[in-house]
């Protein structure tokens, strides 16, 4: 099985001259209350469910079943997180809701997303299937200057890791292959103006055109065109474990995972999905995109408390993200850096906290046999630089986990 690793090097390397000139296209990585409350820093002390999306070398430590994941988050104003829920679960029309968020398309940003995944990862193994869609948008001014994009995926991963002992260190090292099919919509302001128009102005009840099975944003976006294909993808990583403290390194998207994209109208996708791509509307249609490659460094401390350990067991770690600056081209240094820490009171209750691009984030999670449940606040840089686009956020989880 160690020469699992070899073989997809081997695979991988030639791929790294396969794309010229690629569009890049970002990573969909499901916004998990446990990584991102503590500051998306995890390549150091990846382990569990997590470590599908962070290190492989992860799949050599203490491991997990999860039968079931759900996860979602929404893109606004943590304090605004309750009116903004209640609006969007209420019996409120589209276009009552539309209204009622305005504000936060122009201010922070508004945008929803969700994952619903389940894997194994323990013994060595890595083993998960995703489903996750994204979306966010922003602007000026509403509704003609805002603009943003929506992402669907689903991904399937297996991956294999193994430990060796030198010098008495327990040296984890890691790999996977994932299969990726995804939807990209970007919408520009042109497209974005007349979906939000055709909501604004959708016919109410009492109208003479009103019709109550309409759909004011599926008809707007069934026209829209949109990116649609699969891609296949190899990560690595390793972690070194020095008594209390981890030192981890990956490798995502290694030299690029190149998506095999054509371009065809959102109501046509959907007809075919998940067959992915679906036939070009555009003959003329070309163009490479690849995920680039995102190369992490991350250092963990886990104290052992001892006899407090029951009642107080903390853990403390710093990442430094896309080391060589493929992932976030000309972005600033600030906004590679990660920071968390979670504290274990009960083996039930964690309490979290991290930076993350400068932010603030905290959250917490609670263990209950086989169920699990976790929340977290956040904010993360859109920009390039510290301070230059934040929006903020909150995501919550709840997992069937063994």
């Amino acid at each position: 099985m160690r020469r699992l690793i070899l073989v997809i090097l081997i695979i991988a390397i030639p791929l790294a001259f396969a794309v010229a000139d690629p569009i890049k296209e970002n990573a969909l990585i499901p916004l998990s209350p446990e990584t991102v409350a503590q500051g998306e820093s995890f390549t150091g002390v990846a382990r569990g469910y997590n470590a599908l999306f962070s290190n492989p070398a992860g799949f050599a430590r203490k491991g997990s079943l999860t039968l079931a994941s759900a996860t979602s988050w929404i893109y606004t104003n943590p304090m605004d997180v309750p009116d903004v829920i209640s609006t969007l679960t209420s019996d409120f029309s589209q276009k009552d809701i539309l209204n009622a968020v305005e504000n936060q398309f122009t201010n922070n940003g508004f945008g929803v997303g969700a994952s619903a995944g389940l894997g194994y990862v323990g013994r060595g193994l890595g083993l998960g299937a995703t489903f996750s869609v994204d979306s966010f948008f922003k602007g000026d001014t509403f509704p003609l200057g805002i603009e943003g994009d929506i992402n669907a995926e689903y991904m399937f991963l297996g991956g294999y890791a193994f430990t060796i002992h030198p010098w008495g260190l327990d040296w984890h090292i890691g790999a996977d292959a994932k299969f990726i099919g995804r939807v990209h919509a970007p919408l520009k302001t042109q497209e974005m103006s007349g979906i939000l128009n055709g909501i604004l102005n959708a016919p109410e009840e009492g109208d003479p055109d009103y019709d109550p099975d309409a759909n004011p944003v599926m008809d707007s976006l069934n026209s829209v065109d949109a990116l649609n294909g699969f891609g296949f993808g190899i990560d690595i990583g390793t972690m070194v474990e020095m008594g209390s403290f981890t030192v981890g390194l990956s490798m995502r998207d290694l030299f690029g995972t190149k998506l095999n994209y054509n371009l065809n109208e959102i109501g046509t996708i959907l007809d075919t999905y998940p067959n992915l791509p679906v036939d070009s509307d555009d003959p003329d249609f070309s163009g490479e995109y690849v995920i680039p490659m995102n190369v992490s460094l991350g250092i963990g401390w886990d104290p052992d408390p001892r006899f407090l350990k029951l009642f107080f067991d903390p853990m403390f770690h710093l990442e430094i993200s896309d080391l060589f600056g493929t992932y976030y081209n000309d972005a600033t240094f600030w906004t590679r850096i990660h920071a968390g820490a979670e504290i274990k009171v009960l083996r039930m209750l964690r309490l979290r906290a991290g930076i993350d691009q400068g932010y603030y984030t905290a959250g917490l999670g609670i263990k209950l046999l086989f169920l699990e449940a976790h929340a977290a606040v956040f904010t993360k840089e859109m920009g390039k630089y510290a301070g230059d686009e934040p929006a903020s956020g909150a995501t919550v989880e709840v997992a069937i986990r063994f």
